[in-house]
């Protein structure tokens, strides 16, 4: 499965998740459990992301987040 391409719409390291913004327009919610990178508190609004999608009854959430842009 390829992964897609976001930008980080927003996150709360308080709450320890946030959204990340398709090319197509679409939110995926993402927790911070789900960021690859040890130290999961660098993600910031507008980095570029790549993730895995997985759709369920709450909607699409990002699986395996790698960070592409710190």
């Amino acid at each position: 499965m390829q992964k897609q391409r976001g930008r980080v719409k927003w996150f709360d390291p308080r709450k320890h998740y946030g959204f990340i913004t398709t090319g197509e327009g679409e939110d995926v919610f993402f927790h911070q459990r789900q960021v690859l990178e040890v130290d999961a508190d660098v993600v910031q609004e507008g980095q570029t992301a790549r993730f895995h999608v997985r759709y369920s009854s709450k909607g699409p959430e990002a699986l395996n987040v790698e960070v592409v842009e710190k």
